[in-house]
């Protein structure tokens, strides 16, 4: 891929998160269309297709992309969050403790992943 298309995925996926965060999921899902014109297996277009698919409560769809954005980038502690919020909320409380764990080791300074780990190992019990 051209720097320029780089370029361009960053700036749709920055569209993409800043659509949802303004609620408006439709307008998100555009956005990341154009992203996966321009590379559909780039880890953050995963990524945030992931992301997108969970919000919808489409796990299924969640659960298989951020497993193909971890296979491009294994120790990432932002997709290991995000397979651990996904893996929670489709009730696979073992693959979500394993992913946070994960996440954990990779970026200590992340609380929110500190935070969701301890709350999971808490309900443990």
């Amino acid at each position: 891929m051209t720097r320029g298309g780089r370029e361009d995925v960053a700036r749709l996926l920055s569209a993409a998160l800043a659509c949802r965060a303004q609620g408006d999921p439709a307008a998100a899902a555009r956005q990341l269309a154009q992203a996966r014109k321009i590379d559909p297996a780039h880890a953050d277009v995963l990524h945030v297709g992931a992301i997108l698919a969970h919000d919808a409560g489409r796990e299924v769809e969640a659960s298989r992309l951020i497993s193909k954005a971890i296979a491009r980038r294994p120790g990432d502690a932002s997709l290991q969050r995000s397979r651990g919020l996904i893996a929670r909320a489709a009730g696979r409380r073992d693959e979500a403790i394993e992913a946070l764990r994960i996440a954990h080791a990779a970026s200590p300074a992340d609380r929110g992943a500190a935070q969701l780990l301890a709350a999971l190992l808490s309900d443990a019990g």
